[in-house]
């Protein structure tokens, strides 16, 4: 009869395994952090988008620039000889073409670290963490109270005297006791029904009855499917971030392995500062010294060149988040629905006002 009753709190979606040790701060309601998790995941989204914004600027430039050199060769290619103006000309484009393509590297290396930002504010689980904290009154009720009250109208009413006294003293002890639970593997709501349900099986040599421990279990399915339903949507979403993140390393990893390549195709040289060796390649402090013959032999240098051409081969630099974007709307518009289907569930005691409260909060903490 015990093991029916392990598997009705696994029906009931009480997650028994792998709770790590990630406090609840029970001061901070679930609205503050929603609001704390909207201006993390607004700021660092507005940077994102500036980011690539002048990225896209700076990748308007080069094009504009290539092209540029592209015509200033067409001309030396029908008159096999460039004036001095035009190989000025060709000079600064190949100078600031090099130049901008480190420029383009910091930018979306930026790009890359907010966008690792984002995702772990995200992961965090701050937006809903709150609202699985057991004790936790801003729906209408605590967990922690709703299986207190029902512990003594259900699992001790067949017990008498100093037994029932004892067991509720031992529930009020199992309850109040300050729990840890993970946001990401297991909702602490199923750490205190399993704290509960094992003090109720082993209480006092099998004193309370299974189908007091049945009828327990029934009253609290209503609690524990809607805690259940926002934790699964939580660690679906999860999911989606860990691909996100595999995505944006293998994406790093090509960023930075591009990157190495130019650096190698430029003379030796200091790697961590790449302008100062392409001002050196370029003798760009005495440009103004430098004559026809200097011009033409900076332009044709193997390193110009070379570089030149992996910079023209260069892979795409966009760092596209639309996808996640899309995935943090539609988790947003799913814990709302678990809201909102809890706050129609006459069986839960919640308050329907509060919970229209943060449904709105949730709504503008959607990326727009």
């Amino acid at each position: 009869m015990k093991l029916y009753l392990s598997l009705f709190l696994l029906l009931l979606g009480v997650n028994f395994a792998a709770i790590a040790q990630v406090s609840l701060d029970s001061n901070k309601t679930a609205l503050s952090a929603m609001q704390q998790t909207q201006q993390q995941v607004e700021q660092t989204h507005k940077q994102l988008e500036s980011l690539n914004s002048a990225y896209e600027l700076l990748k308007n430039q080069s094009e504009k620039l290539i092209r540029a050199n592209d015509s200033i060769r067409q001309l030396f290619s029908e008159s096999q000889q460039l004036s001095l103006e035009e190989q000025r000309q060709l000079y600064e484009n190949n100078h600031e073409i090099l130049t901008k393509a480190f420029q383009d590297i910091a930018l979306v290396k930026q790009q890359v670290r907010n966008y690792n930002r984002l995702l772990d504010v995200t992961f965090a689980g701050t937006l809903i963490s709150q609202l699985n904290n057991p004790t936790n009154v801003e729906l209408g009720t605590s967990f922690s109270k709703v299986l207190l009250d029902n512990s003594e109208a259900i699992l001790s009413r067949n017990l008498k005297g100093n037994v029932k006294s004892k067991f509720s003293e031992t529930i009020k002890r199992v309850v109040s006791i300050p729990l840890v639970g993970t946001i990401v593997e297991s909702n602490p709501i199923s750490s205190l029904v399993k704290s509960v349900y094992d003090q109720a099986v082993s209480f006092n040599e099998n004193a309370i009855k299974d189908q007091d421990l049945r009828d327990f279990l029934g009253s609290i399915k209503p609690y524990t499917d809607f805690y259940y339903a926002l934790d699964q949507t939580t660690a679906g979403f999860k999911e989606q971030l860990l691909g996100y993140r595999r995505e944006l390393a293998v994406f790093d990893k090509a960023l930075l392995k591009y990157e190495d390549r130019l650096l190698a195709s430029l003379p030796p040289g200091n790697n961590s500062n790449p302008q100062q060796t392409i001002s050196a390649l370029f003798q760009y402090a005495n440009k103004q010294k430098l004559g026809l013959a200097d011009f033409k032999r900076i332009n044709e240098a193997p390193a110009v060149s070379r570089t030149i051409r992996l910079i023209n081969t260069s892979p795409d630099l966009v760092l596209d988040q639309s996808a996640f974007e899309e995935s943090f709307n539609s988790y947003i518009d799913q814990v709302i629905a678990v809201l909102e289907r809890g706050a129609r569930n006459d069986k839960l005691q919640f308050d329907s006002t509060t919970i229209d409260k943060l449904v709105r909060n949730l709504k503008n903490t959607r990326l727009k």
